[in-house]
């Protein structure tokens, strides 16, 4: 099921990107980053509907279990001052 993330649910959507992140190393063939130094830096990620312009992040579940996630920033080139 995808559906937009719930409000308490960011911590989870953190652990998601950090893990992605670290397993995203194998690509490169050298870890140069633990799973726990990715966590700790995922931890103070701000994830919130509103960064900069518009932020929708839905997320895929399976088992009540947050397995997948999108994350769209919708920003309005018009309202932009340059």
């Amino acid at each position: 099921m995808i559906r937009p993330m719930k409000l308490g649910e960011e911590e989870k959507v953190r652990r998601l990107i950090a893990k992605l992140s670290y397993e995203n190393q194998a690509f490169w063939r050298k870890q140069t980053k633990s799973l726990e130094e990715y966590l700790e830096e995922c931890s103070k990620m701000s994830v919130s509907v509103e960064i900069e312009g518009k932020n929708a992040i839905f997320v895929a579940e399976e088992n009540d279990k947050i397995i997948g996630l999108c994350w769209c920033t919708i920003v309005d080139a018009r309202a932009r001052n340059c």
